[in-house]
């Protein structure tokens, strides 16, 4: 099942969940977006929108990223 973004309605407007956090915790581990995505099942570009803070998730996108 392909993951789902749900395109941000305004990207000037400051986001609801910041998930640049995304970036930091990916980079901190030394991982690439292409490791984090062969390991979680998530597209490269779902991942770099979402740490772009240029989209959301969906909770399954999130609990995927998470493992």
């Amino acid at each position: 099942m392909p993951s789902t973004v749900v395109p941000m309605p305004d990207p000037s407007a400051n986001p609801m969940f910041d998930f640049s956090v995304l970036r930091d915790l990916r980079k901190r581990e030394g991982l690439t977006m292409e490791t984090v995505s062969a390991r979680s099942g998530v597209s490269v570009a779902v991942i770099s929108r979402l740490e772009r803070n240029q989209s959301t998730a969906e909770l399954e996108t999130l609990f995927k990223l998470s493992r």
